[in-house]
């Protein structure tokens, strides 16, 4: 496990650039399982007062009183790291040219302080794109689970990547 910038983190790292893998090799329903990340208390304050000042996001009393009932992280704090596992894990990988778009993107379960979520991608559909005939298009779903196997976040999301030369 690693630790970047005091928090602990653990994922598969980058892959040699020999051993990285094409659309070609992104076949539908293959998953990849993702790393962990631990979300400290302390780094769910720190992000809600820079990003997305709610009560319940900043001040555990003022949580308690509000519908959610307890702290928990925003919603764009759950998938800023669903997106850094789905890179350590999986975009590193590959031959990825650049993110087209998020969709279908939603937060089921309050995610709480002093927890890790881990998770893991599925490929659903590979696109040939016309006019590009060097790389194509990868419909994927990544979803984000707490340590009680509970899902808190899903996402689907479409990338470019490049198609093998050979």
């Amino acid at each position: 496990m690693a630790i970047y910038n005091g928090r602990h983190f653990s994922a598969g790292g980058t892959a040699n650039v020999s051993t990285l893998h094409y659309w070609d090799d992104l076949i539908p329903g293959s998953r990849v399982k993702l790393g962990d990340y631990f979300l400290s208390r302390d780094e769910i304050i720190d992000f809600a007062g820079k990003y997305d000042p709610l009560p319940f996001h900043l001040d555990e009393e003022a949580a308690r009183q509000s519908p959610i009932g307890v702290l928990c992280a925003s919603g764009i704090h759950t998938m800023a790291i669903l997106q850094r596992l789905t890179v350590e894990s999986w975009f590193s990988r590959m031959h990825i040219v650049v993110g087209m778009g998020v969709d279908k993107l939603k937060f089921i379960l309050p995610v709480l302080p002093d927890e890790s979520l881990t998770g893991h991608v599925e490929v659903l559909r590979q696109m040939r794109l016309p006019n590009q005939s060097d790389r194509g298009a990868v419909i994927y779903r990544a979803e984000a689970y707490n340590p009680r196997g509970e899902m808190v976040a899903s996402m689907q999301g479409t990338i470019l990547v490049l198609r093998n030369p050979n």
